[in-house]
């Protein structure tokens, strides 16, 4: 693999020469050794590109992010080598944080960050709380929960706007229990339904992560967008930063389908039904928008009965997503539970 030298920048204290990080409980650079803090400004207005200004040098992208990235610690003069999807790093040997210069970057430096709310600690004491509420878990794990591991990293992620203008129609059908001469009975009855539906969306996220999938952000949102700034290095400072991994239309083609899937939901919400016997829709998208947005995350591993896991958190609001182990036997006693309220429901049908 190829080598590429980088140049690092560092915020040094006022009061003692030391470096300073991010701190999320004040939102402000503090210093490592004297606790000084360093105001930074933060904005709130961030741009927003046009779909039509879409990047167009991933190609370019993946041959520079292939390479190692070597950053020289100006404390103790080692090398800070940083992974081919990171743009911060420490010095193994001295502890300094770096972070490699964004203009370096061939495009794609962040437009927004959503910055941690809470440090690795206060998200230690989350976790274990949200833990001992979940139901499935086993009763055992929540009392030794202990993560192993507990990592803040900065996920990329592209967010999407749009106007949409969606003409649909469909059959839904309603089911209902009546009274005849032989006793009760369930009717079926469609209907068809069709309309217009306007609907403006904005920050559909779309994570481009080689750590997490969809699926595992999904788990995690929603993101507060009102504490969303626009980028700044001083936000990144401490801790790990990873550059998107997948390319521009890959994710865009992604938001279409979410943005989809939400219209479906917003007009199916306004009918009362039990089935759908077809449902079609055509949507334009009009005015769209796209920002590279970086949101925070905390990763924790840990092993469970020789079983490794991982669980993901939102570095901003602290609500935790899958990934923890379960319990068979709470597993099993729900849905035998399940099983007979609804053989006593269906019993109690047939002798009314």
């Amino acid at each position: 693999m190829n080598s590429k030298v980088l140049k690092g920048t560092q915020t040094k204290c006022d009061g003692c020469g030391s470096e300073m990080i991010f701190d999320p409980q004040t939102q402000n650079l503090v210093c490592e050794h004297c606790d000084l803090q360093k105001e930074f400004e933060k904005s709130t207005e961030y741009e927003k590109h046009n779909i039509k200004d879409k990047p167009t040098s991933f190609e370019g992208y993946q041959k520079w992010k292939d390479e190692n990235k070597v950053l020289r610690c100006e404390s103790c003069g080692a090398q800070v080598v940083l992974n081919s999807l990171e743009y911060s790093g420490k010095c193994a040997y001295c502890g300094s944080n770096y972070v490699s210069e964004t203009s370096l970057l061939p495009s794609f430096v962040p437009d927004a960050i959503i910055p941690f709310a809470f440090n690795e600690k206060q998200a230690s004491l989350r976790f274990k709380e949200r833990v001992k509420r979940k139901f499935f878990v086993p009763r055992a794990f929540k009392k030794l929960v202990d993560p192993e591991k507990i990592k803040g990293i900065y996920i990329p992620t592209f967010a999407f706007d749009a106007n949409t203008i969606t003409r649909y129609y469909g059959m839904l059908t309603t089911t209902h229990t009546v009274q005849t001469r032989n006793g009760l009975t369930t009717q079926t009855r469609s209907y068809p339904i069709s309309g217009t539906k306007n609907l403006q969306i904005k920050d559909v996220m779309i994570e481009t992560s080689s750590h997490i999938d969809q699926k595992e952000l999904r788990q995690i949102l929603p993101f507060n967008m009102q504490k969303c700034f626009k980028f700044d290095e001083n936000f990144i400072r401490g801790y790990v930063v990873e550059h998107f991994e997948r390319a521009f239309e890959e994710c865009y083609n992604q938001s279409k389908e979410a943005m989809r899937a939400k219209i479906k939901s917003e007009i199916l919400s306004r009918y009362s039904y039990t089935g759908i016997e077809h449902f079609s829709m055509n949507t334009q998208f009009k005015d769209e928008k796209y920002n590279y947005k970086l949101v925070p995350i905390y990763q924790f591993d840990y092993e469970y009965k020789k079983k490794k896991y991982k669980t993901l958190m939102n570095g901003q609001t602290g609500k935790i997503g899958g990934g923890l182990p379960k319990s068979p036997f709470k597993i099993a006693l729900v849905v035998i539970l399940v099983i007979a309220i609804l053989a006593g429901i269906t019993l109690l049908t047939m002798y009314l």
